[in-house]
């Protein structure tokens, strides 16, 4: 205690004789400096967004946009319309629905580039649930479009789908004009086809379509359909146009055919099996390589592979328990290396064809010849 006393005694002389020490002791001032400034950005200095919280809306400027509950359209009107182009439309996993004599969700009224949409349900409205066909170089995603009167999601040039779904649409369907991509799509029970890619020049990867009325999947000239799966669709599973590529696909219980070919189509590393009609209907100069086809045609008289017309290269195909294994109806084809086994007649040959020899019956292999066909 004497210490302290002796200290503070000390500290208040030196005070006293040295003012300018006596300010080692200020506090500062207790006045506050101003009002308190905010340190956090807000929501639109981050990211600046316009909400949506009613219908009709139309969207007249670029920028980002968001659903902020789920919303009713109204008769005579669609739902939201996209007029301009680098538009987000983010649903924020809300649904936009439709009423009797409402007419698309959402609609874009012109050619519009950079347009993206997703997230979100569209159902219910009296015609499509994404009316796109102007949309250029736009995308589509995580989007379920269901139970509306024409179509499901319709897209224009240069569009994006990536894992979308349409399912119990009146008439259509997913589809898209040329140079677009579907990714993780899925079609369902809708009336006409699934996807509908007729415009030619478009790619698919790991869709689905089931169930759907007409084709699972009608795709136009030079279109790309790498392992997609379509089951269970009123006519056939795969349709192809004019130089269509499809590569490890699998086609069943389907209408018609699994695979109808047209013109220059390639069939690769795919499996057909159950369908009514044909595993794979070959039209003209097609190659159909390293397929597994599986009891098709049994109500029809159908053929695991089925050659309708000419300039066709059949290699390399095993064929199992279908009515005819391979059906050749006119001449001119080129077929090698395949094997048929359980059908009602595994090889059923028209015409002259360039073909290696079948070789039946169950002992051991003896040919030589480097192109036998074999009937086991």
């Amino acid at each position: 205690m004497k210490i302290q006393i002796k200290f503070a005694a000390c500290a208040l002389l030196l005070a006293t004789l040295n003012p300018q020490l006596s300010t080692c002791f200020a506090q500062g001032s207790l006045t506050p400096p101003g009002t308190p400034a905010p340190t956090m950005k807000t929501l639109d200095q981050v990211e600046a967004r316009s909400p949506i919280s009613s219908l009709p809306y139309t969207i007249s400027q670029p920028g980002s946009y968001y659903l902020t509950t789920n919303l009713t359209g109204s008769s005579g009107a669609s739902g939201i319309i996209i007029s301009s182009g680098s538009v987000t439309l983010d649903l924020n996993g809300f649904a936009l629905t439709g009423v009797a004599g409402s007419t698309n969700g959402i609609r874009v009224s012109n050619v519009y580039t950079n347009i993206t949409v997703r997230n979100g349900t569209v159902n219910g409205w009296g015609k499509t649930g994404v009316y796109a066909p102007l949309a250029v170089s736009s995308q589509f995603i995580d989007l379920r479009a269901s139970d509306n009167g024409l179509g499901g999601i319709v897209g224009g040039q240069g569009n994006n789908r990536i894992r979308c779904v349409a399912a119990y649409n009146q008439l259509l369907w997913l589809t898209s004009d040329s140079g677009s991509t579907f990714q993780d799509c899925t079609a369902t029970g809708n009336l006409g086809d699934g996807f509908d890619a007729s415009n030619g020049g478009q790619a698919f990867n790991d869709c689905t379509a089931t169930g759907n009325t007409n084709y699972g999947f009608f795709i136009g000239g030079w279109g790309l359909v790498n392992k997609c799966t379509a089951n269970g669709n009123g006519s056939s599973g795969f349709r192809g146009g004019r130089g269509a590529r499809f590569s490890e696909c699998h086609a069943s219980q389907n209408g018609q055919a699994g695979f109808d070919a047209g013109y220059g189509n390639s069939v690769s590393g795919c499996t057909t099996s159950d369908n009514t009609g044909d595993g794979i209907t070959v039209g003209y100069r097609c190659f159909i390589h390293n397929n597994e086809c599986y009891a098709n045609g049994a109500a029809v008289n159908g053929a695991g592979i089925h050659l309708t017309l000419g300039g066709s290269r059949i290699e390399g195909n095993h064929v199992a328990e279908n009515y005819y294994g391979i059906k050749a109806d006119v001449a001119g084809n080129f077929i090698i290396h395949n094997s048929a086994s359980g059908n009602t007649a595994d090889f059923s040959i028209t015409g002259s064809q360039s073909i290696g020899p079948i070789v039946s019956g169950d002992s051991m292999i003896t040919t030589n010849n480097p192109w036998a066909n074999f009937s086991f």
